[in-house]
């Protein structure tokens, strides 16, 4: 087993509420892990925390044998660490192409000297950079929309170029915040495809929030439940989903159906 990050004993209080309580996961290389569970369950939390957004009270986070408790965002960004968010997070007033860019920046930066003077290389580091840009558009079918502002893309397209833009700053480890939320079936069907693409033809990591359960037990290797900030089950999605004790407590009636229809 080749564990590229870990949790351990984790946890996170806001005004004496736990949002956050002991929690310890190890990530698998190449893997897809899921967090699921109620609203208020602490997922984005955790990412908030990974993500260098928030410290831990206690416990720390390993990204591979490196202690990265407590690094700033940008930091976290640096080491290969890229996220969405719930709330999508990109320039709406840039085309979609700025928009991977500027992300792209994360790994291509440009010194003083070469950007007042705009030098040979330098024009031809932004054509190559452009050249990649647009084949991250390509990963998510909307290179045919790389010229529009990014406010005019529908709701679908605004979530898959978030992901584009997270992808752009080639990261080991992507975290995806209800990737699908707001999409209708076929794009949430085509999202499906393009986060089987990241993690089987990139070799990238995926740790994933979502609340379509059909989605979690199909693309998930390891599924994290949590309530109230705690770890309350966890193993390969078969085994989390004939947990009918702990379904019917914290995810409802209606994956009880789902789970007896599988």
């Amino acid at each position: 087993m080749d564990i590229v990050l870990t949790i351990e004993d984790v946890s996170k209080n806001f005004g004496g509420i736990s949002a956050v309580k002991n929690l310890s996961i190890e990530v698998e290389k190449n893997k897809i892990l899921s967090i699921i569970g109620p609203n208020g369950a602490g997922k984005t939390t955790v990412f908030n925390l990974l993500t260098g957004f928030y410290k831990p009270d206690k416990g720390r986070f390993r990204y591979g044998e490196l202690d990265i408790t407590g690094f700033p965002p940008h930091k976290v960004a640096d080491i290969g660490i890229a996220r969405t968010f719930q709330n999508i997070k990109i320039f709406p007033w840039m085309t979609a192409l700025d928009n991977v860019l500027v992300a792209r920046q994360l790994r291509e930066r440009t010194g003083l000297f070469r950007s007042m003077f705009r030098t040979a290389g330098l024009i031809k580091k932004e054509s190559s950079s452009a050249d990649k840009a647009m084949e991250i558009l390509k990963h998510f079918h909307i290179a045919d929309k790389f010229d529009f502002q990014a406010k005019n893309l529908s709701y679908g397209d605004q979530r898959k170029l978030e992901m584009a833009r997270a992808l752009a700053t080639e990261p080991k480890i992507l975290l995806l915040d209800e990737p699908t939320a707001g999409m209708n079936s076929n794009e949430s069907e085509e999202c499906v495809r393009v986060i089987y693409n990241i993690k089987d033809k990139l070799g990238i990591t995926i740790i994933l929030i979502e609340h379509d359960m059909n989605i979690v037990m199909h693309v998930s290797d390891k599924v994290v439940v949590l309530d109230h900030g705690e770890k309350i089950a966890e193993g390969n999605p078969g085994d989390v989903q004939k947990d009918k004790a702990v379904i019917k407590a914290y995810l409802g009636e209606e994956f009880i159906a789902y789970a007896e229809n599988q």
